[in-house]
């Protein structure tokens, strides 16, 4: 009689886990209309979690946004970056992983923009801003992509932006290979 409770249990658990699963409620968690979501990238802001995540499988990957304050509901809000550049731009084609700062009431979004039809290098940093982490305005003129020099191991440092900025970079010979 133990064993049959237990397998009727089990049964019923299987069976209100894959409702759970099913259902259509985003309150447990959250679940793409259409695409895949790809890399999430969160940042929390005065009481807020966001989550930005790469949307693909749908045609060029953008980067989405989602709000909580609680981490159980969450509200969809419009998408913050498309692929929109040039065809041939460092953005024109895709968009991949990057990450979310704030620095004195501006937020910055630094992706990396990915094109191999772009002649000047596949890969960049990106840049983008926003006031309120929803209208994001992108600055294609503070791009800035890998030099092609193989460094050795250790840290070093170059101005980017006109010298606006300084970039710290820590490099670990693991094998020789070309960029």
């Amino acid at each position: 009689m133990t064993l049959i409770r237990y397998l009727i249990t089990v049964i019923s658990l299987f069976f209100l886990a894959a409702a759970v699963v099913a259902s259509d409620d985003d309150s447990f968690r959250y679940r793409l209309d259409k695409g895949r979501l790809g890399d999430t990238i969160p940042f929390y802001y005065k009481g807020q979690y966001h989550v930005f995540y790469l949307t693909w499988g749908l045609g060029k990957t953008s980067w989405d946004h989602i709000v909580s304050t609680d981490l159980v509901h969450w509200k969809k809000l419009p998408t913050a970056l498309i692929s929109d550049g040039a065809a041939d731009g460092p953005d024109g084609e895709n968009m991949f992983t990057g990450c979310v700062i704030e620095k004195d009431g501006v937020f910055h979004i630094y992706y990396t923009g990915w094109n191999p039809r772009n002649t000047q290098g596949r890969e960049w940093i990106m840049h983008a801003t926003s006031t309120d982490l929803v209208k994001w305005t992108k600055h294609p003129e503070h791009a800035f992509r890998a030099d092609g020099v193989q460094y050795p191991q250790g840290a070093l440092s170059f101005k980017v932006d006109g010298g606006k900025a300084e970039v710290l970079v820590l490099t670990v010979k693991t094998r020789q290979q070309s960029l």
